[in-house]
């Protein structure tokens, strides 16, 4: 597992590691970026997860970089929820 992070994501009120009632999925945007940024739109990339985890997989090359990233989550009805925090991680 050299060069992943895995996302984990969870039910901020059960506070278990699993989906909220009614939610299809997760959007995870990311970015590498040499400076946090200012808003989600500089999170270039898009991966969507129905798991209450996702990892990420990076080249050697990407080894000490930082990641930032943040997740919304999607109803079963497509409906999209905002934007949450952004997070970041340095690339193992």
């Amino acid at each position: 597992m050299i060069r992943w992070i895995i996302i984990y994501f969870w039910d901020s009120l059960t506070k278990k590691r699993r989906k909220p009632h009614g939610v299809h999925g997760a959007e995870i945007r990311w970015a590498i970026l040499d400076h946090p940024p200012s808003s989600v739109s500089e999170l270039i990339h898009s991966e969507f997860d129905t798991a209450a985890s996702f990892i990420l997989i990076f080249d050697e090359s990407d080894r000490g970089k930082r990641v930032y990233f943040c997740l919304r989550w999607e109803s079963t009805t497509n409906l999209k929820g905002p934007d949450g925090e952004i997070y970041s991680a340095i690339i193992p």
